[in-house]
């Protein structure tokens, strides 16, 4: 039995995904190929999110305590090696492949591989960040918090925000 669905993430080509449960479950659909999962099995942490690595297609499944498990994916590191000061919520792979980022419900961003900006968001949030995407063009990401605030770092572009700020819940 499997718990809550908590992330989703597209195959390499787009013509397919991979939903994960936060048991580390993960199931494909249309063309995206099963390279096992975390379920049945111990883990650091409740899953929290998944990313696919876009060279291998494989996916990394990453936990509230910042563990990261790989299934056909390259390991980069993990923020599980010492406390983190709030929960991971989310990653993303980097567009190339090669690394990705961990992202904390207080806006830390940890970078591991090619991925790089780390950190950028502190002193900039109105809420708790839910998200993180990675940009296309490379070396960048955008962070979404929970009142629909988008921040942009790095090569990423501002394409707007979310109006929910009369709905702003506390860090």
């Amino acid at each position: 039995k499997s718990d809550r669905v908590v992330g989703i993430a597209s195959s390499p080509d787009g013509k397919g995904y991979f939903i994960t449960a936060a048991d580390g479950s993960v199931y494909a659909f249309g063309d995206a190929t099963y390279h096992g999962s975390r379920g049945g099995q111990r883990s650091n942490g409740a899953v929290v999110g998944m990313a696919v690595d876009p060279t291998t297609g494989g996916y990394w499944l990453v936990t509230s305590k910042g563990a990261v498990y790989g299934e056909d994916a390259p390991n980069f590191g993990s923020a599980s090696a010492h406390p983190v000061p709030s929960s991971i919520v989310a990653m993303a792979a980097a567009p190339l492949g090669a690394g990705y980022w961990l992202a904390a419900q207080n806006g830390h961003v940890y970078a591991y591989g090619a991925a790089t900006h780390e950190s950028a968001a502190h002193g900039r949030l109105t809420s708790r960040v839910i998200g993180i995407a990675s940009s296309a063009v490379g070396g960048g990401y955008w962070l979404a918090t929970a009142d629909g605030a988008i921040l942009h770092v790095g090569k990423s572009g501002s394409y707007g925000n979310v109006p929910l700020r009369a709905h702003s819940e506390p860090l």
